[in-house]
């Protein structure tokens, strides 16, 4: 557990996971500073305003510090999707050309780490999303009135052996699977475009299952797969099946809103324990 007396830094991006955060710092009395990025992605369903939060571009690492430093930041949370930029665009300071020095690749899971790293070399304390919000992670078995069959039971399992493979490569999180056959993985795009590219490929045909997981040894303070009502509409539009998430391990946003839009639309939500599918 974090410490609600201490002041949270919330390096922001996309999405609403940003918004449940700030919501949860209000509720406890906390305070807390945003910070976003210029020309990225900014958090949904929440305004921002100077008295809380600041604007720097994503490359200006010391002025990132700076400012954390300045706001009397303790612990620091990393939240919410941004796009990568090419090294030409991101014109990072000196600080930052050094933290890229610092990676063997440029993938998300080598990136992340690096931040953490020099956030935890500055004094402060890198906190994960879960902690913060942990009525979010998602429960194991049947979430809501619809269940999987036995084939997509199936499916569930393959979609996992599957995801996790690519997850040891920091491919993506999330695979789609329909009568144990593997439609698309999840690269760069994110979800949404996923389950939009695989409908497409999947032509007159309904059905298939989205499969979430966290990648093998992932650093559980950031990126956690998350799903929300957008998710299962998106689902739903595209005539799936359902979604299988990883309990304890992905964060459901909004979850009583997404309950309620897979009860309304059919589609099955469902929360695998490790290696687990349901199906022993």
């Amino acid at each position: 557990m974090t410490d609600a007396t201490v002041k949270l830094g919330l390096l922001a991006g996309g999405g609403h996971l940003p918004a449940n955060i700030i919501a949860a710092c209000e509720d406890a009395g906390r305070p807390y500073h945003v910070i976003t990025f210029k020309g990225q992605p900014k958090p949904e369903g929440v305004p921002l305003t100077d008295t809380y939060h600041t604007e720097l571009p994503l490359g200006k690492v010391a002025a990132t510090l700076k400012t954390l430093r300045k706001q009397g930041v303790v612990e620091v949370v990393l939240a919410g999707n941004l796009n990568k930029p090419s090294f030409f665009d991101l014109m990072p300071d000196l600080t930052g050309a050094k933290v890229l020095a610092r990676m063997i690749r440029h993938h998300d899971d080598d990136i992340l780490a690096t931040v953490c790293q020099l956030l935890e070399e500055e004094g402060l304390k890198v906190v994960g999303a879960h902690t913060l919000l942990p009525k979010l992670l998602a429960g194991k078995g049947v979430i809501g009135n619809f269940k999987p069959t036995e084939a997509e039971l199936a499916d569930i399992a393959l979609g996992l052996r599957v995801a996790r493979a690519l997850g040891q490569e920091d491919v993506g999180q999330a695979v789609i699977v329909k009568n144990k056959v593997v439609i698309g993985v999840e690269a760069a795009e994110g979800t949404d475009a996923l389950i939009q590219r695989c409908a497409a490929l999947r032509g007159h045909s309904e059905g298939g299952v989205l499969v979430k997981v966290c990648k093998p040894g992932q650093d559980m303070r950031v990126d956690l797969p998350s799903i929300g009502p957008k998710t299962i509409e998106n689902l739903a539009h595209h005539n799936y099946a359902g979604v299988a998430i990883e309990a304890s391990k992905t964060l459901i946003l909004d979850a009583q809103a997404a309950e309620a839009t897979a009860d309304r639309t059919g589609v099955f939500m469902y929360g695998f324990d490790g290696d687990d599918t349901g199906r022993n």
